[in-house]
């Protein structure tokens, strides 16, 4: 049986090929079945763009050269393991499987024979088109070249898997072909090519073989040793010819990759003729990884190609391209070549012609498979917007929530009825913020929403004018920005906040403004500029009581007027004179925002003392409150410092960095996102607290007396200074202890699915695995009441991982998934394993009396648009049980951040489908009892119907809560300084409240500040809101400002109650 050598090596072969084809299958060939199905699921909405790198769409900012080099790096790993397995299976097969005694060359007789034994043995070695070549370069040694190509197109065409996903992405029709063009092309590509050089047979390659085999009779170590020897100097030989036209395939695969856009999809790659001719070219000019043509023809697929050139590219793509045709020129003469690649080019667009003719005219929706396809949304983001209802919810549905009987964590699901603001809902701007109050003094809640500057470089930050919409009852609002004077369509407007800086009664509106996007021009080159100063500075605007406002800004500030792109308003009485300061926490110009670099260059904030006659001092520097530099650390926490004036250093910022007119870029300061003010220590007296983007949190205590305004940093001492994306405050005695407790918004899990920066950076990824930074999000419990000697700082402690959430039974959070814990290196619990967030806000969405949580945000783009699977989120509300725990009830409230969700169905309920959420602020809009949500989303690029980019305004969501039996009182506190001129401030701003419901055995005892600080770019309602549950009464203790004090004893429920400061 073994009585030759070949016998012997064909036996040693076979053992050795069955071992390395089974470790080969098991741990790279199984698993890349379950990465192709992670990537059909992300393709499966328009608003996905890559795949294992093959992007058709772009994140803003980065450079083509990027994306050609980070396509090319993942096309290399992708096929490292396949080719690897190639050299080896090509050098086993060449020592030990293919008897020399099989003729070489170009041999006519039998070639049906060795074709179909070509084809079977490439369907067995999944292998890509590029990979399988030194395999059929060895075969082709000892056999054939028809053989060789067959083995090519069995390996790439006719594999079970790939078979099996076409069937299951794809219709019969795109299936049907791809199975009838696989059979065509193994069995008829090499025969033609070995008859197209039938006649020239003198010119086939001959390919030199010095190998000398032992005789028969010899042993079989005399046999086996050279084999070995021999295999070990072929596959490395192979590896040596074949790997650098790799490396080169893959950049160049990469570029071509690159033009793809969906305009060019439309344009070319429509369902005709030139699209199948485009298709077929375009396929045998790139090389893919074994399977990944599904996905991408897929994706091309849902961006508007036609079924036509799919089919084509379906097969083109796998069955041959630059590599697969150099490798085998190796093997042939230059006809052959030549006719080789006509061969598989024609193939694949005999596919194409065969759908053009007859496909089209049985199938209707000849794409993706019923399986696999969402419904391609045919709507236009304002069609989807005006399709929304203000129509009450069918009370019956609910039962238990309106039954007459206060209950715990009863509630119905809230109506989005933003549909009545018409397109005015409709908001241009990347950073929309939006403060909820009454302007007009008429007893409902009025609001306000920023837009960008009107004549922006780039059609994409081009916004109009701002919005004022005024509430006429019965869930009616309408536009009037223009006649009340704040319209502001010059001006780049992000924060907002309404607190009445006069106290005249009337609250005021202070108007943050953000640097011209595209101009590269920093703040202290613009105060050069008078045409740009307009469009990047900071208004305030006077209310006049009559239903306008004038803009005070020269008057008010002078030569003092912030324009260092504000991102956080905050009012508040710092020094309890009875007039409201401004704290204004700026980030930087977008322009020169990094993310990748040690270099993170932010704006000092400014701290505006009110005068007490309609101006404000720049007391920034005499009060404490200059900015400090921002820690950028390496992992071992050391600082990383750049040089500055005078032989010193500096974290994070390198004075080397210029604008365009050759000013130094920002300053040695954080890149502020929101700006929190409270009594945080209970002395009387508002703490500032700053959440950065990119460094760590701040907190300033108030150390103020009647000599002076002062503030001490202590967030090192309160164990706060953590390092994170910090955006968002919200602020609420969330565990019912009668103290305030924190929550601050972060990147959430995403960065965590992705390798961490190289270097330092503001990138809370890289700081994440040390015990300095995070990414997300914090729950930070005050913990001053609890101790029995209270520090006079204060006590809190970071709670997030401790805090229980019950997830949604219908959009968990991917990090709760099995395969993401298994992927993650690092633990996630309780409140930790959830998304991005920009705004939120504590508040009592039930009425039974203990704080809930609501935040919303995504970090680029809405789901249905370019980038918008960056950093993602929906919004998410989780109602507190009571106890300091939560359940996720985002879909049944209906508050998901999306358009036109369809909650009965489930249709377009899913991260996929989310807007581009920023700012969150709340308010009982319709006096009904129970608070109500306002949130934002930046305008930006998304998909047509047609496939093109277009540029979308980020709509408003309005949604009322519907209410339900639980109790409530509300208080609409005035300081006695609009009256009489004395005491606190007319807003009450910082006056400290605690409410105790009576009627039960235990009374509940709540507590809650009036807050003029902002979370994200927004500002709640000033009204003190408090559901009691069944309670029919409360008690109500209030600590203004001024240090006078109120005690209200017995104040019915149900009602909203005005109180007015005591004289003394």
């Amino acid at each position: 049986m073994f009585a030759t050598a070949d016998r012997k090596r064909l036996a040693v072969g076979i053992i050795l090929l069955l071992i390395i084809l089974g470790l080969f299958l098991t741990f790279n060939r199984i698993p890349k079945i379950g990465i192709v199905g992670e990537d059909l699921d992300a393709v499966q909405t328009p608003g996905s763009q890559c795949f294992q790198g093959l992007c058709i769409e772009r994140e803003a900012g980065v450079s083509f050269t990027s994306r050609w080099i980070s396509f090319s790096v993942s096309y290399l790993r992708l096929v490292t393991v396949g080719m690897t397995f190639a050299f080896v299976t090509a050098g086993l097969a060449e020592a030990f499987l293919f008897s020399k005694s099989v003729g070489k060359g170009l041999p006519t007789a039998g070639v049906f024979r060795r074709t179909v034994q070509g084809t079977v043995a490439g369907g067995v070695m999944n292998l890509c088109s590029a990979c399988i070549v030194p395999v059929s370069s060895a075969f082709h040694k000892r056999a054939s070249i028809e053989g060789a190509i067959a083995m090519v197109q069995g390996s790439t065409t006719l594999n079970i898997p790939a078979l099996a996903m076409v069937f299951f992405v794809f219709s019969p029709i795109l299936g049907f072909s791809r199975l009838l063009l696989a059979i065509v092309g193994a069995l008829i590509i090499g025969p033609i090519v070995v008859f197209s050089v039938r006649r020239d047979r003198v010119k086939s390659v001959e390919i030199p073989d010095n190998y000398r085999d032992p005789t028969d009779n010899a042993g079989w170590g005399e046999v086996l040793t050279p084999a070995f020897r021999h295999w070990a100097k072929a596959s490395i030989g192979y590896a040596v010819r074949l790997s650098p036209i790799m490396i080169i395939a893959g950049f160049a695969s990469g570029l071509a990759i690159q033009w793809l856009s969906p305009e060019v999809i439309a344009t070319y790659l429509g369902n005709d003729i030139k699209g199948v001719v485009i298709a077929a070219t375009f396929g045998v000019l790139i090389n893919v990884p074994l399977l990944f043509e599904i996905p991408l023809v897929a994706l091309l697929l849902l961006l508007g190609m036609g079924t036509a050139p799919a089919a084509t590219l379906l097969f083109a793509a796998a069955a041959g391209g630059p590599v697969t045709f150099w490798g085998l020129s190796k093997l042939m003469p230059r006809k052959a070549l030549t006719t080789f690649i006509v061969a598989t080019w024609a193939v694949g667009a005999l596919g194409g012609l065969l759908v053009i003719l007859g496909g089209n005219y049985f199938w209707e929706d000849a794409g993706l498979s019923a399986r696999v396809a969402k419904i391609s949304e045919q709507r236009t983001v304002e069609e989807l917007f005006l399709e929304s209802t203000n129509d009450p919810i069918n009370r019956e549905h609910y039962p238990n929530v309106f039954d007459g009987v206060p209950g715990e964590n009863e509630f119905a699901p809230f109506r989005n009825v933003a549909s009545v603001l018409g397109t005015d809902g409709l908001i241009e701007n990347r950073y929309p913020g939006v403060a909820i109050f009454d302007f007009d003094r008429d007893g409902d809640l009025d609001f306000y929403v920023t837009a960008a500057e009107s004549t922006a470089i780039f059609q994409i930050t081009r916004g109009g004018s701002n919005k004022l919409f005024r509430n006429d009852g019965d869930e009616n609002f309408t536009e009037i920005a223009v006649a009340a004077g704040v319209d502001a369509p010059l001006h780049n407007s992000t924060a907002v906040a309404a607190c009445d800086v006069d106290n005249d009664g009337f609250q005021d509106l202070y108007i943050g403004a953000q640097g011209r996007i595209g101009d590269k021009l920093d703040y202290r080159s613009v105060a050069q500029n008078p045409s740009l100063v307009t469009v990047v500075q900071d208004r305030l605007y006077h209310n006049n009581g009559d239903g306008t406002f004038t803009d005070i800004t020269t008057r008010a500030f002078r030569e003092h007027v912030n324009m260092r792109s504000a991102a956080s308003i905050a009012c508040g009485d710092l020094d309890n004179d009875g007039w409201l300061d401004l704290y204004i926490g700026n980030r930087a110009d977008q322009d020169f925002v990094r993310f990748d670099t040690s270099r993170h260059h932010g704006h000092f904030n400014t701290f505006f003392h009110n005068n007490g006659d309609g101006t404000f001092s720049d007391r920034t520097v005499d009060a404490g409150l200059v900015s400090p530099p921002i820690w950028m650390r390496d992992l071992m926490g050391n600082p990383v410092t750049f040089a500055a004036p005078e032989n010193t250093e500096i974290e994070g910022f390198d004075i080397s960095i210029t604008d365009t007119a050759e000013n130094v870029v920002g300053d040695p300061a954080g890149q502020t996102w929101a700006t929190l003010m409270f009594d945080h220590d209970r002395d009387g007296d508002l703490d500032i607290w700053i959440g950065d983007d990119g460094d760590r949190l701040k907190v300033y205590r108030n150390d103020t007396n009647k000599e002076q305004i002062a503030f001490t940093p202590i967030e090192e001492i309160l164990g706060v200074a953590q390092i994170g994306q910090w955006m968002g405050f919200a602020l609420g005695d969330y565990d019912g202890d009668a103290d305030l407790d924190v929550f601050v918004t972060n990147m959430g899990f995403a960065p965590l699915v992705r390798p961490p920066p190289a270097v330092p950076s503001a990138d809370c990824a890289f700081y994440h695995s040390t015990d300095f930074g995070t990414c997300f999000h914090a729950l930070i419990e005050n913990q001053t009441n609890t101790q029995e000697v209270p520090n006079q700082s204060g006590s809190f402690k970071f709670v997030t991982s401790d805090t229980t959430v019950e997830p949604s039974a219908d959009v968990p959070s991917a990090a709760l998934s099995e395969d993401f814990k298994s992927s993650s290196d690092n633990s996630i619990n309780g409140l930790e394993a959830y998304e991005f967030g920009f705004g939120t806000a504590f508040f009592d969405m039930d009425n039974d009396a203990d704080e809930d949580l609501y935040w919303l945000g995504s970090l680029a783009a809405r789901g249905e648009g370019p980038g918008g699977d960056f950093a993602p989120g929906f919004g998410r509300l989780l109602q507190n049980d009571g106890a300091g725990s939560f359940a996720d009830v985002t879909v049944e409230a209906q508050v998901v951040d999306a358009l036109a969700v369809d909650y009965e169905e489930k249709k377009r309920l899913g991260i996929n489908f989310h807007e581009n959420g920023k700012g969150v602020a709340v308010g009982d809009l319709n006096n009904d009892g129970f608070i109500d949500i306002i949130g934002t989303n930046s305008n930006g690029e998304s998909f047509a119907p047609t496939g093109e980019r277009v540029v979308v305004g980020g709509p408003i969501f309005v949604w009322m809560n519907s209410g339900g039996d639980n109790h409530w009182v509300s208080l609409r506190l005035k300081g006695r300084m609009g009256i009489d001129g004395t005491g606190s401030n007319s807003d009450a701003i910082g006056a400290h409240i605690t409410v105790k419901s009576s009627g039960s055995s235990e009374p509940k005892v709540q507590v809650k500040e009036i807050l003029g600080s902002s979370s994200f770019l927004s500002m709640n309602s000033l009204d003190a809101h408090f559901g009691v549950k069944g309670a029919e009464s409360v008690d109500v203790s209030i600590d203004w400002p001024s240090g006078r004090t109120s005690e209200l004893l017995q104040l019915g429920v149900n009602q909203i109650h005005h109180i007015i400061e005591p004289e003394s």
